[in-house]
């Protein structure tokens, strides 16, 4: 039985966000491939001090993610 893939999204201070994104994407590309998911910026997500990430992968694999963008030192 094939597992579905989900896409939820995660909102980060912008602080938090240049964190996660990093120089020239390179810290968003390590995160994803420690937690087998895709992490896209939302361009169009004008949150004032906030940024928007969706993550789209396994639901296991996409708490991973959650936990390592909300609370892991970068």
């Amino acid at each position: 039985v094939a597992r579905p893939r989900q896409t939820v999204d995660v909102v980060v201070p912008v602080s938090r966000a240049s964190l996660v994104v990093g120089p020239q994407g390179e810290t968003m590309k390590r995160l994803e491939k420690m937690a087998s998911v895709k992490i896209q910026l939302d361009p169009e997500y004008v949150g004032g001090d906030e940024r928007r990430f969706y993550i789209t992968g396994f639901p296991e694999d996409i708490e991973e993610a959650k936990r390592l963008i909300i609370d892991r030192p970068l």
